[in-house]
């Protein structure tokens, strides 16, 4: 997931923003720098299901602080 988003908030791409303010509007913005990121990995256990059997996997969960600059048009 942290791959998704950096992919998504890449420097220099326009999309929709939606404010929480005005939550019936959007306006086009992009992200003036590349997202700056203060994360500390964790261990997480989850449950699967594959083909009627229940395995307990290890996962990495990333927790901390990620900041943005928008530019809006």
């Amino acid at each position: 997931m942290l791959d998704d988003f950096l992919y998504w908030f890449k420097a220099g791409v326009s999309r929709e923003l939606i404010l929480a303010e005005h939550p019936n509007r959007g306006i086009m913005a992009r992200v003036s720098d590349p997202p700056s990121l203060s994360l500390m990995p964790f261990e997480g256990n989850t449950n699967l299901i594959i083909s009627n059997s229940l395995y307990s996997v290890k996962t990495t969960l990333f927790k901390g602080d990620i900041s943005l600059n928008f530019v809006m048009d």
